[in-house]
């Protein structure tokens, strides 16, 4: 029996779910263009059905093993995102949810561009019986992808192939001419083709970018195109509809809805007072035999910061004191939701807080080499995405940290840096300028920051400019490439500076372009040069150290995410860290307390120890999990092979200790 639609159930629950088949669960995973989940949503009614919604994207979560288990069927939309999927838990790994739910014969339905790219990249790849696409997505081949491996043309069409019994839809078409970035598959031996890429003609036409496959009891449909671009509505209608309608034959549907939901706190407590401290929710259902007793977190935000994850579990993060709301919802459809207030008090109190933000819209995964970074010295740092936020942070979210690295990587347009309300007198957003007059500390990096709203340079500033102001720049007198006949910047060179010592810092490429050469002002402090010195622009500084009152500002307009090594990047970051974050004391100098010296730091191959003064002193050394890795006993200098120590690339806990001496020191090996 068709499905009667969703209004109607709100109206007839009890009808309804009565006579359903197939409980469906749409989980929302495109963070790159958040309004493409509509038309999924609107072909899923037209086609008489009720679903469930899970948003990965704005919840930063996948559904667990208990969600999707409680549906028949998971439509997976990963619509045109390629990077950070939840579907592969955001971190690139194998999903154990999705695997666990197969195994019990889930049926699954993923749709969308990128998502083999994400884990796998631009391919080629094979997989094995034993590999997670190949036993349940019968796929053997990951080939490639339109427009990469085509000749730059995209596949104009999909052909429906002999033995697709599923959809009726013959041809499949775009709003565009051709379509990009389709996977181009080839599959196991029991798997069925549904769509090739076509017409015959087309180059790589003899590859499947839809693919069916049964494991056991599960059933999984697989297209790797974008869905909701097909040339209308009325096709994608017809498409969902067609694969619901399969689906529905296996389905065992609702059969009790919810009632109510309530939130509560498993130990009556309302407060998180440790810092970083958790607290532990729960929810009451009605009815007790509800088919789907299941719902989604999230956080309302208060004057408090916080996460929660999807079994209810509360953390905070060691930033802001005050309160906040937890809210659930419930995922049977019936959208009943309820909410506890949380207030949480400690926090801040020791650590260091670093918050790294994504103002690059043109490569948008620039940003992930840098959080790599930080996630290498083992500062405590959280990511602000404006990209995918589509704003920038507000106040109280900035509030909360010590220091904002805020990086505009390659994009020159209609950065969130910037409030142009006033083209005349452009500032910096009204939460990030309030930051600064707080007495804040910005990092500001990227290119092309300045030429967003000042276009290209020269451009002179005085008292009463922004950038003169807050910044210290002078003047905005070059770029690389535009004005060095076209060579680039092949390097920066540190000055005499309190900051950074490391130096050159050079590229993956052999130079750098659209790099801004400054003059600064009389109080600014210069950091980096361009180089080298006969270089037509060397007079000029790309990197540069200002207060205003308490805030501070440091300033690099060059990509430090496209420095020439992991390795360096590291050692520059380290640099400015140690310089600016007391508490977590990143050092590479030798200390001035005592006589031993450890050097050098950064290190690559040899590292050597002196103690000094001291007559034996032991020496233990921990990677950032706390496993010891190492240990000896030393009376004299003695140099030591980082390869014998077993020790690798990242950041280590260097332990000294003689007597009733004990020091630590973060080394970084490269």
């Amino acid at each position: 029996m068709k499905k009667i639609g969703f209004l109607f159930v709100l109206i007839l629950g009890s009808l309804f779910h009565s006579y359903a088949n197939l409980s469906i669960l749409l989980v929302h995973d495109n963070g790159t263009d958040t309004e493409r989940i509509e038309k999924i949503k609107t072909a899923i009614t037209a086609a008489g059905y009720d679903y469930s919604y899970f948003d990965a994207v704005a919840l930063q979560a996948s559904p667990t093993e208990a969600m999707l288990e409680a549906f028949d069927l998971v439509i997976w939309y990963t619509g045109n995102d390629s990077n950070n999927l939840w579907f592969w838990n955001g971190n690139d790994t194998e999903n154990e949810a999705i695997v666990s739910y197969l195994d019990n014969g889930g049926m699954l339905w993923v749709q969308g561009l990128d998502w083999l790219f994400d884990k796998y990249g631009a391919g080629p790849a094979l997989f094995s019986p034993g590999n997670f696409l190949y036993d349940y997505f019968g796929i053997y081949t990951y080939y490639g992808q339109s427009y990469v491996n085509d000749g730059g043309q995209g596949v104009p069409q999909l052909d429906s192939q002999s033995g697709n019994d599923i959809f009726s839809l013959n041809t499949v078409y775009w709003q565009y001419s051709t379509m990009w970035y389709v996977d181009a598959l080839i599959g196991t031996g029991n798997a069925q083709y549904l769509y090739e890429m076509g017409p015959p003609s087309y180059i790589l036409s003899g590859f499947y970018p839809a693919i069916y496959n049964e494991n056991g009891d599960s059933k999984v449909i697989s297209f790797a195109f974008e869905t909701a671009r097909l040339d209308s509505q009325t096709h994608l209608n017809q498409l969902i509809a067609d694969g619901l309608d399969y689906f529905d034959n296996f389905g065992t549907g609702i059969t009790v809805p919810l009632s109510s939901v309530e939130v509560y706190s498993e130990s009556g407590e309302t407060t998180i007072s440790e810092e970083e401290g958790s607290l532990q929710l729960a929810v009451s259902y009605s009815p007790a035999n509800a088919s789907i007793p299941l719902v989604t977190w999230e956080i309302i935000p208060g004057t408090a910061t916080a996460t929660v994850t999807q079994d209810g579990l509360v953390q905070a993060n060691g930033i802001n004191n005050g309160n906040l709301w937890v809210k659930v919802t419930s995922l049977d459809g019936t959208n009943l939701t309820d909410s506890i207030e949380i207030n949480i008090s400690g926090q801040g109190e020791t650590d260091y807080h670093i918050l790294l933000v994504n103002d690059n819209a043109n490569t948008p995964e620039r940003y992930l080499a840098i959080d790599s970074t930080l996630n290498n010295l083992g500062v405590n740092y959280t990511v602000f995405d404006a990209v995918s936020e589509n704003t920038y942070p507000s106040s109280l979210i900035l509030s909360g940290y010590d220091m904002v690295i805020w990086y505009t990587g390659n994009d020159g347009v209609d950065l969130y840096l910037w409030d142009v309300s006033n083209p005349d007198m452009p500032v910096f957003n009204e939460p990030l300028k309030q930051y600064l007059d707080n007495g804040g500390t910005l990092w500001l990096q990227g290119l092309d920051f300045l030429y967003d709203v000042y276009g290209s340079a020269p451009k002179n500033f005085a008292e009463g400019d922004f950038v003169y102001d807050y910044l210290g720049i002078q003047t905005y007198a070059a770029q690389s490439k535009s004005d060095d006949g076209g060579v680039g910047v092949s390097q920066m060179d540190a000055v005499n500076n309190d900051i950074c010592s490391f130096t050159p810092v050079q590229w993956v490429w052999e130079s750098l372009w659209y790099a801004d050469g400054l003059i600064l002002r009389p109080e600014a402090s210069p950091v980096y040069k361009m180089g080298p010195d006969d270089y037509v622009l060397s007079n000029y500084y790309s990197g540069l150290y200002f207060e205003k009152d308490d805030a501070k500002m440091l300033t690099f307009t060059f990509a430090t995410a496209k420095i020439n090594s992991a390795e360096n990047r590291d050692a520059l970051f380290l640099d400015v860290l140690d310089y600016f974050d007391p508490q977590v004391a990143i050092s590479t100098q030798t200390s001035t307390e005592d006589n031993y010296k450890v050097y050098p730091n950064p290190v690559n191959n040899s590292l050597t120890i002196d103690p000094g003064e001291y007559k034996e002193t032991d020496i233990s050394i921990y990677d950032m999990t706390g496993k010891k890795v190492w240990c000896t006993s030393l009376r004299q200098k003695k140099s030591f092979s980082i390869q014998e120590l077993g020790m690798h690339s990242g950041l280590y806990l260097l332990r000294l200790s003689s007597g009733n001496s004990t020091q630590s020191r973060k080394l970084l090996v490269k």
